[in-house]
């Protein structure tokens, strides 16, 4: 009896394991590589084996039949492939697509700075980067003008990136072109951005190739998204050597609605009584701010927000006149800006996004220009090229705009974006008894697409065509980036563009047949970052044509090219505690352009350029200590003089190298029930005499510096909050 019961369990032993079919194979991904630990099923059975660290796999199984073969591995799409098994051993391959993530994927870098929430791995600054920058006074634009590209330019609004002059870098928010960012403009005296960086939560500083959804920005565009509903209630005051403010702030109990606004007052007679400054004030500038705001969540989770600033300032100063040392330049400015901005963003359904802009602003300028005696009366000397500094300019310059920009989620985390803007420009000049008037309707459509091919590799393609009735003319703009990951936490970037914008109004006043001026940039770079450190390096070469020329008569015969080698470096790991950032720009750039006589380098570009930004917070002391110092080399200056339909060079040098040392404090502290920051802060520490340029009189014979208003800024300020603790935003940023 037992060696039958034997005998038969050895034969039900052979039957089972001649039913046993053997399946295996190699797993590997499109590029050939090896994929360890993917998961091979039967699909529908229990039986199935790993692939191992060569991309082996094998297992057995019962299953006989049509079959279906699963396999799955993490970071790739699943492969299910149809087999037939029968008595024989099956040896299959497979291939695995690598799935696109938004974790994984290579972002495209070359030629922007981004800072947010948006792509963490890409933050360079954020809004409390720049109210802690030693020296910039929480104005955007000096910080900004720390990062590579940005050159130091004192006597004049604007940013001058990469050889551009500072009209060709324009700004954004939320989408639409911003028509007056700076403060009115004072001769030789540069002027502070209009907004607070409090009103961002993500901001973009392209130095060039930008996407095809902006235009008119021949070198630069700085792309701003205003923050969402705040997380809760706060009311503000704020008390400072120069000005005078209060906000609120007020969150629906659902946090589905918010609205707000602030109020701010500026006045310069105490603080120019205590440091004097070099022009003689005959009216102590005076400023006067405002703004609301109200933002609301729709039912589909989009978001409709609307701001409205407002804002006022008069001054009036003397300088001496450089023609006639007895004579006076008396300059008065009266401006009332008034900007405002609608956007909604919403989800329509089957993967398509609606970002919906809206804009309207206006800026009026009334400028009185005379020419006084000793008595500060306005006289007439006879003599054309000093009478001409007597006159009065009205400007009205209006803008009305529309944007829309459609989403297509396309497979994977790719995107495709189409749509198309209209702008109405409306731009009126008042000089002595003369009117100009300039009206623009400027069109706009552009398509891109986000195109990930794997988690190493993307594309960003795009077009955008324009087309403006004052010039009567059209142009099509390609645009192209490819981003190629090179290991980890590193990549390299390759961006092509080129670009069109409008001359200046001023020159159109005189000859409304010019056409665009257009630049093409090639940029090539290469980023490696973590979540404490960024390292960056970046090559540009960039073309100027059909630039303006203002001699012999106004034409677009304009040229020139830039190029240049940049290098940024940020650090919040080395050193426990310290945050700081290198930048680094070299610049070669020539133009031919307005009464330029051959090509020749600007007078607002320097060959190189640097910054070293510091900042240290000690959690024991509740207090942060930040410096900042910038760096140029001289900058060339021109006297040209007029020699029959030309003009000749009659004298040419370079200004003294730049040299600015800023610092800042900010400690933190309470006040009652008001959490309370105390804020401090001077720029030029060391009082280095700084020289922008020079002006000639008109025969050339006599040239004076072009020096700050007064050789150091001083700032001390109080501000108090309820209901928000910006103390704790200041310690987690430095640590």
């Amino acid at each position: 009896m037992k060696k039958l019961i034997f005998s038969l369990l050895t034969i039900l032993t052979a039957q089972v394991v001649l039913a046993q079919v053997n399946i295996k194979g190699t797993v590997k991904d499109l590029r050939g590589r090896i994929l360890v630990g993917a998961n091979i099923v039967v699909k529908g059975s229990y039986d199935g084996g790993l692939s191992d660290s060569t991309g082996k796999f094998s297992f057995k199984t019962y299953e006989k039949g049509a079959q279906v073969l699963v396999a799955t591995n993490m970071g790739n799409k699943t492969v299910e492939m149809p087999i037939t098994i029968a008595d024989q051993e099956i040896v299959i391959d497979f291939q695995l697509k690598e799935e696109v993530s938004e974790l994984k994927a290579v972002v495209v870098t070359a030629g922007s700075f981004e800072a947010g929430d948006k792509k963490k791995a890409a933050t360079v600054l954020s809004s409390l980067d720049v109210y802690t920058t030693g020296g910039a006074n929480a104005d955007i634009t000096a910080v900004v003008k720390t990062l590579p590209g940005a050159q130091q330019v004192g006597e004049q609004e604007g940013l001058f990136v990469r050889g551009g002059a500072g009209y060709e870098a324009k700004q954004f928010i939320d989408g639409t072109l911003v028509n007056n960012p700076f403060a009115a403009s004072v001769p030789d005296i540069a002027s502070r951005g209009r907004f607070t960086p409090a009103l961002f939560k993500g901001t973009i500083f392209s130095t060039g190739g930008y996407s095809a959804l902006y235009g008119q920005a021949l070198s630069s565009a700085l792309i701003m998204e205003s923050i969402d509903i705040p997380d809760r209630s706060e009311a503000t005051v704020s008390l400072s050597t120069v000005f005078l403010g209060a906000g609120l702030q007020k969150v629906a109990k659902d946090k589905k609605s918010s609205w707000g606004g602030n109020y701010g007052y500026t006045n310069l007679a105490p603080y120019f009584a205590i440091v004097k400054q070099t022009p003689d004030y005959f009216r102590m500038p005076q400023f006067h701010s405002g703004d609301f705001n109200f933002r609301m969540r729709t039912r589909k989770g989009g978001m409709i927000k609307y701001y409205s600033m407002f804002g006022g300032s008069d001054l009036g100063l003397r300088r001496a006149n450089i023609d006639n040392n007895n004579l006076k330049n008396a300059f008065g400015l009266y401006n009332l800006n008034w900007y405002n901005n609608l956007s909604l963003r919403e989800n329509l359904g089957n993967g398509w996004k609606l970002n919906l802009g809206m804009g309207f602003s206006t800026d009026i300028n009334k400028v009185e220009q005379q020419i006084q005696d000793q008595q500060n009366q306005k006289i007439t000397t006879g003599m054309p090229w000093i009478d001409s500094s007597n006159f009065n300019a009205n400007t009205l310059s209006n803008l009305a705009q529309i944007k829309a920009v459609f989403d297509k989620r396309l497979s994977g985390i790719s995107v495709l974006r189409m749509g198309g803007e209209y702008m109405y420009f409306y731009n009126r000049n008042k000089y002595n008894n003369l009117t100009a008037n300039l009206p623009d309707h400027f069109k706009a459509v552009f398509a891109e697409a986000d195109l990930y091919i794997t988690n190493e590799l993307a594309a960003k393609v795009g077009v955008r065509g324009e087309h403006s009735s004052i010039l009567g003319k059209a142009n099509i703009a390609p645009r192209l980036s490819l981003a190629y990951k090179t290991g980890e936490n590193a990549q390299m970037s390759f961006a092509y563009g080129e670009f069109y914008q409008k001359p200046e109004n001023n020159f159109l006043y005189g000859n409304t047949s010019l056409g665009y001026t257009k630049a093409t940039h090639y940029i090539l770079n290469y980023i490696k970052n973590t979540a404490l450190q960024t390292f960056r390096v970046e090559a540009f070469y960039k073309k100027y044509n059909d630039l303006v020329k203002t001699v012999p008569t106004l034409n677009n015969n304009g040229e020139g090219d830039a190029n240049g080698v940049e290098l940024f470096w940020r650090d919040k790991k080395s050193i426990p505690g310290l945050d700081y950032w290198i930048s680094y720009s070299y610049l070669d750039t020539k133009r031919d352009f307005l009464q330029y006589p051959t090509q020749l380098a600007p007078t607002f570009a320097a060959n190189h350029t640097a910054s070293l930004v510091v900042k240290r917070f000690f959690t024991k002391m509740n207090t942060g200590f930040n410096f900042t110092y910038s760096f140029a080399t001289g900058r060339p200056y021109y006297n040209f003089q007029p020699s029959g339909s030309q003009y000749v060079i009659a004298d040419q040098g370079r200004t003294p190298n730049y040299h600015n040392v800023g610092f800042s404090f900010n400690y933190l502290t309470s006040i009652g029930k008001a959490y309370a920051v105390l804020v401090g802060s001077v720029t030029n520490v060391f009082n280095n005499k700084q020289v922008f340029g020079y002006n000639y009189s008109n025969d050339g014979s006599r040239k004076v510096a072009i020096n700050p208003p007064a050789p150091q800024f001083f700032f001390v300020g109080l501000f108090l909050s309820w209901g928000v603790d910006r103390r704790q935003d200041a310690i987690n940023n430095n640590l």
